[in-house]
């Protein structure tokens, strides 16, 4: 494989790993106030008011509740 390809391999790689990452913080920061509500720590409206959340996250959280 010339160094142009490997290049354009490994910055493949590094785009997907980032991706992966930040997919599963997402994933993760979701499961984790999803649990909160069902435990009944916190409710959407608290979370929302909190400006820590973003709409998307807080909407994935309530789809995954019903």
């Amino acid at each position: 494989m010339c160094n142009l390809s490997t290049g354009i391999r490994e910055e493949g790689f590094r785009d997907g790993e980032h991706s992966g990452l930040l997919k599963g913080k997402i994933e993760g920061k979701i499961e984790t106030i999803r649990n909160m509500i069902v435990d009944g720590f916190t409710t959407i409206e608290g979370l929302k008011a909190t400006g820590r959340y973003t709409a998307e996250e807080l909407s994935a959280v309530a789809a995954s509740l019903h």
